[in-house]
């Protein structure tokens, strides 16, 4: 009884390390290869497509080579399935790849992830079907519920991606990482060995499989899968398009997505009496803070993730209730289930990854994740109740039908209208009192139409057609409570999300949420640097006051090229730029890089990541260096590190200046500034400006860097920049290459 208890024991702890090991390689991969993308929050998004893929892929693997040959006799070749990814050892994260431009750089993702971790991550997802088969076969009584393991799984799947931004990323470095990694991996192997049936006289018949699993079983677990996928990236994006594609932001949303998992696949489930009301109330806020945070008020954004991590959580947590629910009996169709959820799994996340993002210009996949939801939700309540000869196209469409002409219809219809006219007319009442008052009358339009979706609920279908109807009203809704604005483009692609509007005489350019910069149309401004870069920002007042003399400066992040407005004749500007639609735009429907040239400005561009780009240029290259890349309000981490720094002031003269624009509503960045500054022993200086003290000036913090003396007791001491003295004030630890806390700079 002790040695069975052990090796039991030993099952569990194998589906723990193989599934640790397996959510670990994810963050760290993704982490080592951003900086080649320019820390595009589509990176993960990519990366999670891969997951998805390979895991789908070795989940039909097993199944398959089971099918074929049988567990025991494919037992024997196991080993040699383990030790083939040895091949690949040590990781070569730092692996060099042409990056190519718009959304060929998806594919470039996928092809570097197969070249650093394709082969230990397929073997690796094969082991949880692999193990939990043996287990089904095993003498013990346990094998009468092998998915026990899969709770186990995904206990070491949670806890394999928490771990990575808490201990691994802060203390170890990529290639120690890698170490423990492999370190790990071996031992894994120990325990396969401990696990194998089919030694010592311990081989057992496998049952002959007579029945089959009906069809409708199959695509419920499909469409409730790929639902609760769809909802997990479509959250992971909304959250990282305005704060930063990093480990944590990563990790977050997932973590809460296998926690449901784990709850839900334990022996005894975890499921709210509630759970339905709770999932379309969750679903419900979730509309509602979609729609709050595209009007563009500023919440906490501590509250705003948490938020949107609980209605996550919820959703998924409906989703693998359902599919736990109904999981077949029989163990011979364990890994038909794990494949079919796999499978759900990779194409919600093609749908939210590729799909949406390539066809829509606006983060449209959060909304249609919930209409996913619920149409999975109604449809596997549908299909678990008929008998497989009576599903069919006809019959699913005949059921959609009468569930519209059913009787209390006319009530749903009645309500979606009102949720609609509520939208579209109800705000044009507010106009006038928009300003200044946003989070307030943002609340009342929120409840009632938090109460006529929740009305909506008890019917799936309307449920979905509610969600739609507000996706499609909330253009109406922000053009009647900020004020009528003329559309002039919108963009998006592998980089961000694009929209240029004109209101009131100024047109804007704004990426995500943020406004990042604007300009008059005609008149005596039209050629006026405004926004973060008026003359009376701090960046505006060292080009305009001519205090210092810059004959060659270089621009990392281009915006609408508003600072191109203070370069005169002889001057040269190389601004290096991410995204080649970004120059396209500015160049299109902007005039200031236009009337710089024209006034003999040398204006050229480099694009690619500035970074990367500036470790091509020679020592000494330039006298002003700009660091301006932040798109939305996420930031790309991987310029504020320490070696990044280090590469900046390689490229500046002496005596040459650095600035470094920090605004984010999101993040509080000056103490890594600061730190990174400090460790570089580089004195740096920083100014702010508050809001609505100057006309046509936003709010903006700017930090400047130079080891010229005379330059920073100007700053200090003509322009009114606060010098960071050392060791006055306890600074967080900085940030490098290897090491990035995120997290710590979080506004609360």
């Amino acid at each position: 009884m002790h040695a069975r208890r052990q090796k039991i024991w030993a099952f569990h702890t194998a589906s723990f390390l193989s599934a640790f090991l397996l959510f670990q390689l994810q963050p760290m991969a993704a982490k080592a290869i951003l900086p080649l993308f320019g820390g595009s929050h589509l990176v993960w998004a990519a990366c999670m497509l891969f997951f998805q893929g390979v895991l789908l892929g070795g989940y039909i693997a097993a199944h398959s080579l089971q099918k074929t040959l049988g567990a025991a006799r494919y037992g024997r070749f196991h080993w040699i399935a383990l030790i083939i990814p040895f091949l690949q050892f040590p990781f070569h994260f730092q692996s060099p790849v042409p990056v190519a431009e718009g959304w060929f750089a998806f594919v470039n993702v996928l092809k570097l992830l197969a070249f650093i971790i394709g082969l230990p991550f397929f073997t690796l997802s094969m082991t949880s079907l692999i193990l939990q088969r043996w287990l089904a076969l095993s003498p013990f009584p346990e094998r009468q519920n092998p998915y026990v393991l899969y709770s186990a799984s995904n206990l070491g799947s949670l806890l394999g991606l928490m771990t990575y931004p808490v201990i691994f990323e802060p203390v170890f470095n990529l290639e120690k990482q890698g170490k423990i990694w492999w370190a790990l991996y071996a031992c894994l192997i120990v325990l396969h060995l401990i696990c194998f049936p089919y030694h010592a006289g311990q081989r057992h018949a496998e049952p002959a499989v007579k029945e089959k699993i009906p069809v409708q079983f199959m695509l419920s677990w499909l469409l409730l899968s790929a639902a609760a996928c769809a909802m997990l990236l479509a959250t992971t994006n909304i959250i990282t398009i305005d704060v930063a594609s990093v480990p944590f932001l990563w990790v977050f949303p997932l973590s809460l997505y296998l926690l449901t998992f784990v709850l839900t696949f334990k022996k005894r489930p975890w499921l709210p009496k509630h759970l339905t009301s709770l999932s379309y109330w969750s679903m419900t806020a979730g509309i509602i803070l979609y729609l709050m945070t595209r009007l563009e008020p500023e919440f906490s954004a501590f509250l705003t993730i948490l938020l949107y991590l609980a209605v996550l959580f919820f959703v998924c947590l409906m989703c693998h209730g359902i599919l736990i629910k109904t999981k077949p009996e029989n163990t011979n169709f364990l890994t038909t289930f794990y494949v079919c959820i796999s499978a759900g799994g990779w194409l919600g996340t093609l749908i939210v990854a590729w799909l949406i993002p390539a066809v829509s210009s606006s983060p449209v996949e959060y909304p249609a994740a919930f209409i996913m939801a619920s149409l999975a939700f109604g449809a596997s309540a549908f299909l678990s109740g008929r008998p497989l000869k009576k599903i069919t196209i006809f019959s699913l469409l005949t059921s959609v039908k009468k569930s519209a002409f059913s009787k209390g219809a006319l009530v749903f219809i009645l309500w979606i209208v009102a949720s609609a006219v509520f939208l579209i007319l109800i705000p044009t009442l507010f106009q006038t009192a928009w300003t200044g008052h946003q989070k307030i009358i943002l609340f009342g339009l929120a409840l009632p139409l938090a109460l006529i979706l929740k009305r909506l609920s008890s019917n799936p279908w309307a449920f979905s057609l509610g969600i739609a109807v507000v996706l499609f009203c909330l253009p109406f809704t922000q053009n009647s409570l900020k004020g009528k604005s003329h559309k002039v483009k919108n963009l998006r692609n592998f980089y961000g999300i694009y929209r240029i509007f004109d209101k009131g005489g100024v047109r804007y350019l704004q990426h995500g949420t943020v406004e990042h910069g604007r300009q008059y149309l005609s008149g005596p401004k039209a050629g006026l640097p405004i926004s973060y870069y008026h003359p009376s920002t701090p960046v505006g007042e060292i080009f305009s006051k001519k205090i210092f003399h810059f004959q060659k400066a270089g621009m990392v992040g281009l915006g609408t090229g508003a600072l191109a407005a203070y370069f005169d004749e002889g001057q040269r500007l190389r601004i290096y730029e991410l995204d080649p639609d970004n120059i396209a735009l500015a160049e299109a429907y902007f005039t200031y890089l236009r009337l710089a040239r024209q006034r003999g400005v040398v204006i050229d561009f480099v694009t690619g990541d500035g970074r990367i780009s500036l470790q091509k240029e020679p020592d000494q290259a330039y006298d002003l260096l700009i660091l301006d890349a932040f798109s939305s309000d996420a930031i790309p981490v991987h310029l504020l590190t320490v070696e990044a720094f280090q590469e900046y002031f390689r490229v500046l003269q002496p005596d040459g200046l650095l600035l470094v624009h920090i605004s984010n509503k999101m993040l509080v960045l000056h103490p890594v500034v600061f730190s990174i500054a400090q460790e570089c022993e580089i004195p740096v200086a920083i100014k702010a400006t508050p809001d609505d003290v100057i006309e046509d000036a936003n709010s903006c913090i700017w930090t400047a860097l130079t080891r010229d003396q005379g330059k920073m007791k100007i700053l200090y001491e003509k322009m009114g920049w606060k010098l960071k003295k050392s060791g006055r004030v306890s600074l967080p630890a900085p940030w490098r290459d290897q090491y990035s806390h995120l997290f710590g700079a979080l506004a609360r």
